[in-house]
């Protein structure tokens, strides 16, 4: 595969045997079918002779491979596709999101789109997206976002603002709440947008500038 990812996992235990589920991400090929897609699977193992072992696999596409747009099919053949996450998944900016539009989910091939969501006292981990733009409508809440160089500049934003991140900017945001979750919708012009999230680590004699927000753009 070019890209496999685990969005969840869950185990249960069954006295001498174990079933784990969850959800992946798959963009490649395998015995030369392409596999793009979004996947729920079971797996159960057992000891049937004293070691753990796998006895049953069950893979479940959650976007219909086939309905994947074919990039040499005339556009009056694509498929519009819908997506509905269950559940949110851990990115590596160190916030949970619910998936949305991605080349895994949906087949794009130029964009992603996801709801992201910071808990009430929470924040990223600084990062930067590289060589990719960021743009973001606040849903609810207030976060305050340092960036820049030693994250030393910060602008504060709420629901019903229209964010824009250039790439390769260095940036952490946080929830200014302590009882209200920040929630957001954010597109990128990546379709494989958490395989460029590059983590950024601050001198540490930076000082990120919380607290010290500057005036709005209008």
């Amino acid at each position: 595969f070019d890209a496999f990812a685990v969005d969840e996992a869950h185990v249960q235990l069954h006295g001498s045997s174990a079933l784990v589920t969850g959800l992946v991400s798959i963009r490649g090929h395998a015995r030369g079918q392409d596999v793009t897609g979004r996947y729920r699977y079971s797996r159960l193992y057992a000891r049937p002779h004293g070691d753990l072992q796998l006895v049953a696999s069950q893979w479940t596409p959650v976007v219909p491979v086939s309905m994947l747009r074919d990039t040499k099919a005339p556009a009056e053949d694509a498929a519009i596709i819908t997506v509905r996450p269950g559940d949110t998944s851990k990115t590596r900016q160190g916030h949970r999101q619910f998936v949305g539009i991605s080349g895994a989910t949906a087949g794009a091939r130029g964009l992603s789109m996801n709801l992201v969501i910071i808990p009430p006292g929470g924040q990223a981990e600084p990062h930067r997206h590289q060589g990719y733009e960021t743009a973001i409508y606040v849903l609810q809440g207030r976060a305050e976002t340092c960036y820049g160089a030693g994250l030393g500049r910060s602008v504060i934003n709420e629901a019903g603002d229209f964010v824009y991140i250039p790439p390769d900017l260095p940036h952490q945001p946080r929830n200014l709440s302590d009882t209200e979750p920040v929630l957001a919708i954010v597109a990128r012009n990546d379709p494989h947008e958490q395989e460029n999230v590059v983590r950024y680590e601050p001198t540490p004699t930076d000082e990120p500038a919380y607290g010290r927000s500057e005036q709005e753009v209008p």
